[in-house]
């Protein structure tokens, strides 16, 4: 019962929107296209530069005209540019200017979702992720945990931010998870110091960080690959969606991106949910000529608003 009284009073008393009322939409949508290829510019000898990624921008469109169109959403697009690359700064600091845009018109139904679409990496000690800065110009590979989370953007920076505005949150990540530091457990080694009763305890702390670091949350954060993977572009699919938008379909998309699109476009009758979002998102049978299937660790059961309106009805 002491368990269960705090979460009680959780539900009277929280500020969230009951599961009748409609979210407002307010979002961040990033594409991180611009990577800098200056060898004058490159911190060490041997830095092999990110390609650009056009379809990150074109990601990032369009999924802003979406949430606009279909959920009457305000938001912030922000898009590098090949002589305004997007840094650490400027990332941290959109997620800010979301903030401040929703303190601008206060709701206690808001709803915020964050997208990025550009190259990213993870460690696969304890799948932490981050997003790769455009004026990133060291060697991934050889660094430790500290120092990709001085240089990169960790995405738990982001998250924390949310959490900070306490409200109802959906991150949507269109990147690789490939790990490029291999910070395993050196078990090999460890067996000279520990026996097999410590190193289990070890490993166990390890999963233990795994889970935290997979976002077992109830605001849902969706990746488009499983950690330790790479995330492809995908075709923009021929539905009325992506002609209703009025974009030119040039360039691929991320497949969180995709399969959104795809998502609305299923929709027969009556508005989507949160819940009928995030079932299309992870929904390996929605998709089944594109690989990955998107990823989320979303705790449905728990969400007492997982049927609350996001998108109208098409």
């Amino acid at each position: 019962m002491k368990e269960f009284l705090p979460f009680l009073l959780w539900t009277l008393l929280s500020p969230f929107p009951t599961i009748q009322e409609k979210f407002n939409i307010y979002f961040l949508s990033i594409g991180a296209a611009h990577y800098e290829h200056d060898s004058k510019k490159f911190s060490e000898k041997n830095f092999i530069p990110y390609d650009d990624l056009p379809e990150a921008n074109f990601s990032a469109t369009v999924m802003a005209k979406v949430l606009q169109k279909y959920a009457t959403a305000k938001g912030i697009t922000l898009q590098s540019t090949d002589k305004n690359m997007l840094t650490k700064k400027r990332i941290l600091s959109a997620v800010d200017s979301l903030g401040r845009l929703l303190a601008k018109a206060p709701s206690k139904n808001a709803l915020l979702v964050v997208y990025y679409c550009g190259h990213g990496i993870s460690e696969n000690l304890g799948w932490n992720q981050f997003l790769i800065p455009g004026n990133y110009t060291k060697i991934a590979g050889t660094k430790k945990i500290d120092d990709l989370t001085n240089d990169l953007i960790y995405l738990g920076d982001i998250t924390d931010k949310l959490d900070k505005l306490n409200k109802r949150y959906v991150v949507l990540i269109d990147c690789c998870r490939k790990e490029e530091v291999d910070n395993s457990l050196p078990e090999a080694r460890l067996r000279y110091f520990f026996d097999e009763r410590k190193l289990e305890n070890l490993r166990s702390m390890v999963a233990v960080v795994k889970f935290i670091n997979e976002y077992h949350s109830i605001n849902p954060v969706v990746f488009s690959i499983a950690p330790g993977e790479l995330a492809p572009t995908v075709d923009l699919p021929d539905i009325a969606i992506v002609k209703s938008l009025n974009v030119q379909d040039v360039f691929q998309v991320g497949p969180v991106c995709r399969r959104l699109l795809l998502t609305l476009q299923s929709a027969t009758r009556g508005p989507l949910s949160l819940s009928d979002i995030i079932k299309g998102l992870i929904d390996p049978a929605l998709d089944r000529d594109q690989s990955p299937i998107s990823v989320s660790f979303y705790r449905k059961e728990e969400d007492t608003l997982a049927n609350s309106h996001l998108f109208m009805g098409f």
